[in-house]
């Protein structure tokens, strides 16, 4: 019997225990019970898929990075199109369940020691890969994990420049303020604060590029970690980085696969209304016909 509140994002591994127990499940032929949750990021689905060379336990699927389903409507897909040999699978659904209103209200219990709230979930959903990118901090060393977007103090990078950030995600509906804080290391950061107050109208992946694409305008030199990549799913995002791929190409490559997945996942759905599918730098689709 699974029982997990999921965060909505594929590198949170609790759909990866799932996915590794529906294995196990059907090889040893025991029967799964899933008892559905709610996603807090709501319907939106968004991002890469997952690349076939960068699998693993934080990447567990070919599923989009924001995957706007349920822990139930997961293990359905898993079942259905990951799995060899198909577990015995119940999942037990919820009543009146509105996909477009997320979680609601306070979470009863920290869904891990740097998720302990709403807004470290939502802040979650871009700033989880962001804080793979270095020299960023992501709030983790100021008890304000995934609520902030920081840089060492020593790089420079001006009022102005954090002003205009803030006025970027102001735009996707992300409400910023300065800020400056020390690590108990010592470091000094300066950088934005960060309130979301409605995720579901925040396209998680299209913040992290706007997010990158601002650092390159101003100049800053951004490196991330092989984890960082599998977490996101796509070697594309590195060449784009690196100026061996065009945005165009960019989002040709992560909007097709998005669009196949939406299609494929469509008999995996539980609950109306479908999640949004949102194709990077274009607005929302509904697909739900």
């Amino acid at each position: 019997m699974i029982d997990l509140q999921d965060c909505g994002m594929r590198h949170f591994t609790y759909i990866s225990t799932l996915y590794t127990i529906l294995k196990s499940a059907a090889e040893y032929h025991k029967k799964v019970v899933v008892l559905d949750r709610p996603n807090p990021l709501g319907d939106i689905m968004e991002g890469p898929l997952v690349e076939p060379q960068l699998h693993s336990f934080i990447s567990i699927a070919a599923i989009p990075v924001r995957h706007g389903m349920t822990i139930g409507e997961l293990a359905r897909y898993f079942n259905m199109y990951e799995l060899e040999s198909p577990a015995d699978l119940n999942v037990i659904c919820m009543k009146d369940y509105d996909r477009t209103c997320g979680l609601g209200g306070k979470f009863l219990a920290p869904l891990s020691p740097n998720i302990p709230s709403s807004q470290a979930c939502y802040g979650y959903s871009f700033l989880g890969m962001l804080g793979e990118f270095k020299p960023f901090n992501v709030g983790i060393a100021f008890n304000k994990p995934f609520q902030m977007i920081m840089l060492p103090a020593a790089i420079t990078w001006t009022d102005a420049q954090w002003h205009s950030l803030a006025h970027i995600l102001k735009g996707y509906g992300i409400n910023a303020s300065l800020c400056h804080r020390d690590a108990k290391s010592g470091a000094s950061y300066r950088g934005l604060q960060i309130h979301i107050p409605d995720i579901t109208s925040v396209p998680s992946f299209q913040v992290l590029l706007a997010i990158l694409d601002c650092t390159r305008t101003a100049g800053l030199k951004v490196t991330f970690s092989e984890l960082g990549e599998k977490a996101i799913g796509t070697t594309k995002l590195r060449q784009y980085l690196d100026d061996n791929l065009e945005r165009a190409q960019l989002t040709a490559s992560i909007n097709d696969d998005l669009r196949g997945f939406y299609k494929k996942a469509q008999p995996c759905f539980l609950y109306k209304p479908w999640p949004r599918a949102i194709a990077i730098d274009k607005k929302a689709e509904n697909q739900t016909k």
